[in-house]
């Protein structure tokens, strides 16, 4: 994540999916905010309903999504929901936000699994 964050790869999209409040309190560098609680269909969405919402361009289906929250929980619904939309390449950062800031106050590089 630390290194996605760094060096962004076209490929994979980081999607925060706490609400817009908590993301500008912190968020991770290149990430998109999708707030789940607000917008439970939000990567279900169309790309033209998905750019009016959120004023951000749609991930396309061939990227890879990493989702994140503040614990896990949102993010593990939004993972079904982007399953159930088409997209095929969706993992978990399975501490979330909790976990990045924990490592950036520790200076922590040690690699962070996905699930």
């Amino acid at each position: 994540i630390k290194l996605l964050s760094q060096n962004p790869n076209p490929q994979v999209v980081l999607v925060d999916v706490r609400e817009p409040e908590e993301f500008q309190e912190i968020n991770i560098p290149t990430s998109i905010n999708v707030a789940y609680r607000s917008y439970p269909e939000g990567l279900a969405m169309d790309a033209e309903t998905f750019f009016n919402t959120f004023k951000i361009r749609k991930p396309e289906y061939d990227k890879e999504l990493v989702l994140f929250c503040a614990s896990g929980r949102r993010a593990s619904e939004a993972l079904k929901i982007a399953l159930e939309a088409g997209y095929s390449e969706v993992s978990l950062y399975t501490g979330s936000i909790k976990d990045w800031i924990r490592r950036e106050e520790a200076g922590s590089t040690t690699p962070v699994c996905l699930s």
